[in-house]
């Protein structure tokens, strides 16, 4: 027995050294944990694995269609309810669908890491989407209990942007206790206080104060009446002016191509896919000067332009010939 024991120390000695050493000092087999490489589906990149045990790409894979983590359907439901309520863009998803890439900019404006985003112009061509980016606006932060004033140059506008606002609200999970509800007012509960008060473009709209101000169709919009509502912008709070152009005069236009110190953002229809068919259509139907204007975001007059779009366009085109003249 006492033998045999220094050569039983030996053999398990030899045994450990001829494991291969890791990072830690521990030991391991080679022949075992022979290393090879593999394509993780989930994450479409190389990735290290181990023979003789479940591989990270298997791993992943197996996950990625796996049942979610969280079976409780009702802790599910609040926590991507939480997310819509943190999130504008998911809000948006979970309402009307996947936003344009110029609502997502709109939606993620943010004063408090870019100041110029205090005030926001977004030039939008015909159908773009605008009433409705600014209904999830306005929404958004009436949820966050902010005051929220929107206007539009005539009351039947507002109304029609107020039914924006009730779209959003109608599909929150999280949706604030409604003590008011009109045509034109949703105010919460005042342990919550969100409000939202929709009011037509007059100078006569004085004496509110809001977090939140938004001018649908600000471009025809006259200026006093537009200006107006600024005074009531609280220190902290944000205007938002939304419009298709109009002609180069105004509060906007002078904003829009002047030196200030704002956000501007423009959707052009031409640039977004699902209107690709009705763009071809007025394109063809439209004059040059309406198509400019309404679906190219362009300032431009009531007169006739010396060089059409199409001119414009064929110039830079290297399939069409030059001119030829007999």
């Amino acid at each position: 027995m006492t033998g045999g024991l220094p050569n039983a120390v030996s053999s398990r000695k030899s045994r450990r050294w001829d494991r291969e050493p890791t990072r830690k000092g521990r030991s391991r087999k080679p022949e075992r944990y022979a290393r090879t490489v593999r394509v993780c589906a989930a994450h479409r990149r190389q990735t290290p694995v181990r023979v003789g045990r479940a591989s990270n790409a298997e791993t992943c894979d197996a996950v990625a269609g796996a049942k979610p983590m969280i079976q409780d359907p009702h802790l599910l439901s609040f926590l991507q309810g939480l997310t819509v309520s943190l999130d504008p863009v998911e809000r948006f998803r979970l309402a009307i669908g996947e936003p344009d890439p110029w609502q997502k900019t709109l939606l993620s404006t943010d004063p408090r890491l870019n100041e110029a985003d205090r005030m926001v112009l977004a030039l939008c061509g015909r159908q773009s989407g605008k009433s409705t980016s600014a209904g999830g606006l306005g929404y958004d932060d009436f949820s966050q209990g902010k005051t929220v004033i929107l206007t539009a140059p005539s009351l039947r506008q507002s109304t029609e942007l107020f039914r924006r606002i009730l779209e959003f609200k109608n599909t929150d999970p999280f949706c604030p206790p409604i003590v008011r509800q009109t045509q034109t007012e949703l105010e919460a509960h005042p342990s919550h206080g969100g409000r939202i008060i929709v009011v037509p473009a007059t100078d006569q709209a004085r004496g509110m104060t809001a977090d939140t101000i938004i001018a649908d169709e600000a471009c025809f919009l006259d200026d006093d009446a537009l200006t107006a509502f600024f005074p009531m912008r609280r220190e902290t709070g944000r205007i938002f002016l939304l419009s298709t152009p109009n002609l180069r005069t105004g509060y906007f236009y002078e904003t829009w191509t002047g030196d200030k110190q704002v956000r501007r953002i423009m959707a052009r229809s031409i640039d977004i896919p699902r209107r690709a068919a009705q763009v071809a259509f007025d394109k063809a139907t439209m004059s040059d000067t309406t198509f400019r204007r309404e679906h190219l975001c362009e300032f431009v007059g009531s007169g006739t332009p010396l060089l059409s779009w199409d001119t414009l366009e064929n110039s830079s085109n290297p399939n069409v010939n030059a001119l030829e003249l007999s």
